[in-house]
C-alpha cells in the first residue's frame, strides 16, 4: 500500500462530500450516487405527529408564561386608559377644572370615547396574547404622549400628573417588554385562527 498523495482521491472524495451535504439538504438529481440516495432517505424520518403536538404545546405553554408579566402591563395600561376615559364621560367640570380650562362637554365625551375603545383593545392582549402587537401599537404611543402631558401638571393638578406618569410608565414597560419577549408573540401569532 502506497502512502503517496492522490489528488483524484482527493476529489473524489470532496466531490463525494458535496453531492451528500446537496441530497440531505433536499436538492437531489439524477445523477446521484444511488447508494447516497439510498442513505439519505434511511436516515430522514418524519417526526410522529403526536411529537409534533406536543412540541407545539410545549412552546405555547412557555410562550403563556414568558409573556405573562407582558399580559399584566396591558391590563394595567388598559385599566389606565379606560379609567381616563369614564372620567371624561361622567365628570369632565371636575377634570376642566383642575386642569385650569374650559369645560367643553363634545371634546371630552370624543376623547373619553377614544379612550375607552383604546382600553379595549389593550384589554384584549390581556386576554389573548395575540393582540399584543395591536396593544402595544395603539397603547404604546398614546401612553407616551399622556407622559409628556403629565410632566406639566405636576404641581397643577397632581391626580392628572398621577394617571399620566403612571400611563408614560406602563407604557415603556410594554413596549419593552414585548419586544424583549417578541419571539414568544410570534409563537402565538396562530394560536385560535388569529
Amino acid at each position: 500500500m502506497s502512502d503517496a498523495f492522490d489528488p483524484d482521491h482527493e476529489r473524489a472524495a470532496l466531490a463525494l462530500d458535496a453531492q451528500i451535504d446537496a441530497v440531505l439538504a433536499g436538492r437531489w438529481t439524477a445523477d446521484d450516487d444511488a447508494v447516497v440516495h439510498r442513505l439519505a432517505a434511511t436516515i430522514r424520518t418524519d417526526p410522529p405527529p403526536a411529537l409534533g403536538a406536543r412540541v407545539a404545546g410545549e412552546l405555547r405553554r412557555t410562550a403563556h408564561r414568558r409573556l405573562a408579566p407582558v399580559r399584566v402591563a396591558a391590563a394595567a395600561m388598559a385599566y389606565l386608559f379606560i379609567s381616563h376615559g369614564v372620567g371624561n364621560l361622567v365628570n369632565p367640570e371636575w377634570i376642566a377644572r383642575n386642569v385650569g380650562e374650559p369645560n367643553s362637554v363634545h371634546f371630552a365625551t370624543e376623547g373619553g370615547l377614544a379612550l375607552v375603545a383604546v382600553g379595549l383593545v389593550v384589554a384584549l392582549a390581556a386576554l389573548r396574547p395575540v393582540w399584543l402587537p395591536a396593544a402595544v401599537t395603539a397603547g404604546v404611543p398614546l401612553g407616551l404622549a399622556f407622559g409628556v402631558l403629565g410632566v406639566r401638571e405636576i404641581g397643577e393638578f397632581n391626580g392628572g400628573a398621577v394617571l399620566h406618569l403612571s400611563q408614560l410608565a406602563v407604557a415603556l414597560y410594554l413596549g419593552i417588554a414585548l419586544w424583549r419577549h417578541r419571539r414568544y408573540a410570534r409563537a402565538l401569532r396562530d394560536e385560535g385562527g388569529a
